[in-house]
C-alpha cells in the first residue's frame, strides 16, 4: 500500500499525506489537508464499526 502510495504520489505531483493510528477500538488522524483528514476519519470510523461488529458475536 505505501509502494502504490509512493508511485501515485511521484505520478500526480501531490504532496498530500495522511495517517491513521488505531488505539484499541479508538481512531487517530491526521493530515496534511482537511480532504486527506475527512478520508482518514472515515476509514477510521469504518474499522471502528467492523471492529465492533466482530466483538459482539
Amino acid at each position: 500500500m505505501v509502494l502504490l502510495g509512493m508511485i501515485f504520489t511521484t505520478i500526480t505531483g501531490q504532496n498530500d499525506f495522511g495517517g491513521l493510528i488505531m488505539i484499541g477500538p479508538i481512531p487517530i488522524v491526521f493530515g496534511s489537508s482537511p480532504e486527506i483528514t475527512s478520508s482518514m476519519l472515515l476509514l477510521g470510523l469504518l474499522i471502528l464499526i467492523v471492529y465492533l461488529l466482530i466483538i459482539k458475536r
